[in-house]
């Protein structure tokens, strides 16, 4: 199952830093102009030192041929690395279900710092489908461990999962809305319920949460607040947002702005 938490994926710096100022590499191309024998012309046609039409021609076509061959390296490298990337994730999606005979790998996400799949008393059940070794179709996923008990429904498609609804049952925390695994944007509405010395707390979230940029755009509410809404734009180390209290009949202000340091809980 996807772990609700911000994963930071780098990649193509290697990649793609043949592709800076590929034309300088060219010896047909120098900022803006097509050189041949110290002669100068430029790449719209205009002769400057008297090429033949049919020289410039063949100039021209030695520089194109010469872009197609450095562009289908380029996207030689880059299958390669996505040969090479998806080789390793398989190791992330062949997690068995505990209930299943046949191979049926469902999707495991995780950061280097969180596998809490490796605990012993970890298990996994699927009760959908399998297809071509993968989970397939709409079903529930249900995780337990000493730990852990929470569930998620789920279709998946060609081993990739939407989530529409997951419960964490240690927590009470419900999502509802649309969480595709291998995209970073998420939508929906989260309810968390807590108690607390006999008080009932509940509180509603609602937004955007885009884990590649880290930001989360959200709303806060509860049917114990008198109608105040709380609209936050939030950050992994800090948010900042305001309150409304336009129909709160027990508050004295309309608006408050707030900023919210997590390091230190301020």
């Amino acid at each position: 199952m996807k772990k609700n938490s911000y994963i930071i994926t780098v990649l193509c710096s290697t990649i793609f830093s043949g592709c800076v100022n590929t034309y300088s590499n060219s010896p047909f191309y120098d900022n803006g102009i097509h050189k041949v024998t110290g002669t100068e012309y430029d790449k719209n046609g205009y002769n400057r030192g008297g090429m033949t039409k049919a020289e410039y021609e063949k100039l021209n076509k030695s520089h194109i041929e010469e872009q197609e061959r450095i562009k289908s390296i380029q996207k030689e490298n880059i299958a390669k690395f996505e040969r090479n990337y998806l080789e390793e994730y398989k190791n992330i999606l062949k997690t068995k279900p505990k209930n299943k005979k046949e191979s049926c790998k469902l999707w495991m996400g995780y950061t280097d710092d969180n596998k809490w799949f490796e605990d012993e008393s970890y298990e996994i059940f699927w009760d959908g489908k399998c297809k071509n070794g993968y989970a397939s179709g709409l079903g529930r996923e249900i995780e337990k461990a000493d730990m852990i008990d929470k569930w998620g429904i789920a279709i998946y498609k060609k081993g990739i999962p939407t989530y529409y609804i997951t419960k964490n049952n240690l927590t009470e925390d419900l999502f509802e809305g649309i969480n595709i695994a291998n995209n970073d944007i998420s939508y929906g509405i989260e309810t968390q319920i807590t108690t607390k010395l006999g008080d009932i707390e509940v509180i509603t979230i609602a937004g955007k949460t885009d884990n590649k940029s880290l930001i989360r755009l959200i709303s806060v509410s509860s049917p114990f607040w008198n109608g105040t809404y709380n609209y936050f734009k939030e950050y992994p180390n800090f948010k900042y947002g305001y309150s409304n209290h336009t129909n709160n009949d027990m508050s004295q202000l309309e608006n408050e702005f707030i900023i919210f340091d997590k390091n230190n809980n301020q």
